[in-house]
């Protein structure tokens, strides 16, 4: 491993020659942020289609940007991607002290607890905002974060006690909603039911479901179902597009059929 980053830490030196790359030369850590975020959805979606070949190519490609907006950090006296791996590195061994340490733990839930209580005391001592909710990235996509959120709130102590709480809550924000509606008030109609989202994320929570992931898979189904539409619909000389919506319906529910046999 270590003569693999030696090398990759000389390609990028190479890069960033004189009679290197351009495009690489006149880059930043900002202006790499974009590309990053791409590589990162791209393997994203390569170990979620459990596709391991793809996963090790875009793994690479995340690292590769990683040690280059590093080098760039570097060029300027910040720190070296060696600093990164040191940091965490002993970040996992500050938070993990039932595994470093004596401390001891009984549960998932204290484990979790006990990792808050660390990362509220590391940033006391930097002089940073200790609310449980100042390491939630601003720019995490919005279901994640909500989830992250109700999470951390959790673990500060400030969450409704049972589920059923949070049930009862859902079904109150569902009628506010309905209310908004019944007005017409935009602006209300967009308050309500961002209270509703929330409160449903929070109810997922309770049973281990991550609203994004679930979402994301909804997604994925539906897409899946509508390609199985179209290729139906091409097996009978039709144009799926062309049909009424009595006759999409029908070529919908052949698709689920499909679908299903296909899971078997």
């Amino acid at each position: 491993m270590s003569q693999n980053l030696n090398t990759l830490h000389d390609t990028i030196e190479k890069l960033l020659s004189e009679d290197g790359c351009p495009w690489d030369i006149e880059q930043t850590p900002s202006s790499l942020c974009d590309y990053l975020l791409e590589e990162c959805f791209e393997l994203i979606d390569a170990i979620k289609r459990d596709d391991a070949k793809d996963a090790l190519e875009e793994m690479g490609d995340v690292i590769f940007l990683l040690a280059l907006i590093a080098k760039k950090y570097q060029q300027n006296s910040d720190f070296s991607f060696d600093d990164a791996l040191q940091s965490a590195k002993m970040k996992m061994i500050r938070r993990h002290p039932h595994v470093f340490a004596d401390t001891e733990i009984k549960s998932k839930e204290e484990q979790l607890i006990l990792w808050e209580q660390i990362k509220r005391k590391e940033r006391k001592s930097e002089n940073k905002d200790d609310s449980p909710f100042s390491g939630i990235p601003v720019a995490l996509p919005t279901l994640l974060k909500t989830y992250r959120i109700h999470s951390k709130s959790a673990n500060a102590g400030f969450s409704w006690e049972k589920t059923a709480h949070v049930l009862d809550k859902v079904h109150e924000e569902w009628q506010e909603l309905d209310e908004a509606i019944e007005s017409k008030n935009q602006e209300h109609m967009e308050e309500e039911f961002g209270d509703y989202l929330f409160t449903l994320v929070e109810y997922a929570r309770r049973y281990g479901i991550k609203a994004n992931t679930a979402l994301e898979n909804a997604n994925t189904k539906f897409l899946h179902r509508y390609e199985l539409m179209i290729a139906i619909a091409k097996e009978q000389n039709l144009e799926l597009l062309d049909l009424p919506i009595e006759e999409k319906e029908k070529f919908w529910n052949l698709a689920k059929q499909k679908a299903k046999q296909e899971s078997k």
